[in-house]
């Protein structure tokens, strides 16, 4: 535990240390006197004018009938956890002053924990009320939203229990209260009271847990947003136009920090990429509507962003599990901001052609029958921590006719799952080589990453040479015996991929290189080729240099497992090749031929 707050201490400024530790003190005394800072969270007098002149942003997306149906019978989104064992836990530290409220083992995971009480299941029966008013449940859905949000407040009083631990998490109850102030008919005076009191609250508590200095991330940004839009109610008030100012230079600042020139996240997650372009998009359109900024290098870089996310697409909207992924929402289930830019369709060109986003560190090939093989070359994530990165340098995935091969398993938990988190983040839970066992960095936490690699693209082909791409990191650089990996992924043909791994350095090493597959994928072997079916495409792979292993749950190694959605857990099968030796004796060849090829003559 030393060695931890030694190492966290060392990536943090003065300043943030000093901050962290007033806001420690701050806490204390809070807790041992809280009738001493009552004023301190009294919110100021708001009009009805400032809540009529309000304009929430439009919304996007469906909200099916039988979803409707499913949050009046009291389903909530709990990420694929026992909502029993939730609401157990928060009953348990009901009460509980929030900084002491924290899970211990063998609790709940928090991330789960939070998922309901950010209330975006009020969320999408507010907006479908704000859609059809006169709709024929419009009077029950306002009657059950009503009774579970201040059930929900009176459960959970401010500074209360696990949900105020988050600065985020308050962040992404501010949009909720507002669409209920500006939706529910016929609130009281004390229910409106109540609603800016708690708004309030929540913009004072994110002020004071604002994720800065080198816990920047897309945190940062919800927090910032959660500001914006309490300081906009609260303008006419000091406090007020302190958290919108503040709110906006950081807004501003992330943007630029966290989306990156060419459009990719600087955190290397598509999860949390796709987070941060809903919630900058709402904003604006909030800001927007609300005459405060126009901005259109703003709005030029979402843009671009929006063509980045679009560009990993390969079946109505499929894309591969890259980085961390906790399936949050930025609004809700289903809903985004009416700006967000989805529009970019799926052009698959004749000839395989390569997108290539350098700053972010992706390269993507798309081709006929829909191929779709995206190569990371790319860095570990965002410094100083990296937090939601996962050591995947030089991976690959695959997906032809809209189905996905070659996997990224994807992040299955981030607590109560030591092992598996291990596993997912770790090199070995990617389609990449794997040397002596160890991952390409160092884990320090569940979250933390030491020793970043970085990773590069070389030297690229095209034109009248085969088009290829080839990439380096120096993951394995480190120590008395360094290894540098290069991967040349190229296409002789466009109905052929290429893949080659070559290394140079010194010492014995054990080199593994592994290919994860769907779990819906068959594994046939036959002369010598390994055939991949999913549904009725074929994909037929060579390992040239060594017979593949197969792999399935296994847990000793960690191997053989796939994620497909938050809290969810499945087998699934990895074909494992093996070579030890020096690293110039060491190649992998791996000869990949697309369903059409084998039809022309190429089958094995």
């Amino acid at each position: 535990m030393f060695a931890f707050y030694l190492f966290r201490l060392r990536r943090a400024s003065p300043v943030e240390i000093f901050h962290r530790l007033w806001d420690q003190v701050l806490y204390r005394l809070i807790r041992i006197a809280p009738a001493l800072f009552r004023n301190f969270f009294q919110a100021p007098a708001v009009s009805l004018d400032t809540l009529k002149s309000l304009h929430l942003p439009d919304l996007v997306g469906d909200i099916p009938f039988e979803v409707i149906s499913a949050l009046l019978a009291g389903e909530v989104f709990s990420l694929n956890q026992d909502p029993k064992e939730i609401a157990a836990f928060e009953a348990e530290r009901r009460g509980v002053f929030f900084t002491v409220a924290g899970p211990r083992h063998p609790d709940p995971d928090i991330r789960a924990v939070w998922e309901p009480a950010r209330l975006q299941h009020l969320t999408l029966l507010l907006v479908h009320l704000r859609r059809s008013p006169d709709g024929e449940r419009a009077a029950e859905i306002a009657a059950f939203v009503r009774k579970k949000l201040f059930e929900w407040l009176n459960a959970h009083p401010f500074l209360q229990g696990p949900h105020y631990l988050s600065a985020m998490e308050c962040a992404l109850r501010i949009p909720v209260f507002l669409l209920a102030l500006k939706t529910l008919p016929r609130l009281t005076s004390g229910e409106t009271r109540r609603l800016w009191q708690v708004l309030f609250e929540h913009g004072w508590l994110i002020e004071h847990r604002m994720s800065l200095g080198s816990s920047l991330g897309n945190h940062t940004v919800t927090e910032a947003v959660g500001l914006i839009m309490a300081g906009i109610v609260f303008e006419q008030s000091r406090k007020g136009r302190q958290w919108l100012k503040r709110g906006l230079e950081l807004l501003k600042q992330e943007s630029l920090h966290q989306i990156l020139e060419d459009g990719g996240p600087a955190e290397q997650s598509l999860g949390y990429h796709r987070f941060v372009l809903d919630l900058c998009e709402y904003a604006l359109d909030f800001l927007e509507a609300r005459g405060l900024v126009r901005c259109p290098d703003f709005r030029d870089r979402l843009a671009r962003a929006e063509a980045f996310w679009s560009a990993f697409d390969f079946s109505n909207e499929c894309r591969p599990a890259i980085g961390d992924s906790d399936d949050g929402q930025a609004i809700a289930p289903g809903l985004g901001p009416a700006s967000s830019g989805r529009k970019f369709a799926p052009v698959w060109p004749r000839e395989v052609e390569a997108l290539r986003f350098l700053e972010s560190g992706y390269t993507i090939f798309r081709g006929p029958n829909r191929l779709h093989l995206v190569f990371d070359h790319g860095p570990l994530g965002m410094a100083p921590l990296y937090n939601h990165g996962h050591a995947d340098a030089l991976s690959v995935t695959l997906a032809v006719n809209g189905l996905p091969f070659f996997v990224d398993p994807g992040t299955y938990r981030y607590n109560g799952r030591p092992a598996e988190r291990v596993f997912f983040k770790g090199t070995r839970a990617h389609n990449t080589v794997l040397i002596d066992g160890r991952d390409q960095a160092r884990q320090v936490t569940g979250f933390i990453w030491d020793r970043p690699y970085q990773a590069r693209a070389v030297e690229w082909g095209g034109g009248d040479a085969p088009l290829a791409v080839l990439a380096a990191h120096d993951g394995y650089a480190r120590g008395r015996e360094p290894v540098i990996h290069a991967r040349l992924i190229f296409f002789p043909r466009p109905d052929v991929i290429m893949v080659r791994d070559t290394f140079s350095g010194q010492g014995r090493h054990v080199f593994e290189a592994h290919f994860h597959l769907h779990p819906a994928v068959r594994v046939d072997q036959a002369h010598g080729w390994t055939i991949l079916t999913h549904n009725k495409t074929r994909v037929f792979v060579k390992f040239v240099d060594a017979e593949p292993r197969i792999w399935r749950g296994s847990r000793d190694p960690w191997l053989g497992w796939f994620s497909p959605a938050y809290g969810r857990i499945q087998e699934t099968t990895v074909l494992q090749v093996t070579r030890q030796g020096q690293p110039h004796e060491a190649r992998f060849t791996t000869v990949i031929c697309l369903d059409q090829a084998a039809a022309a003559g190429e089958r094995p």
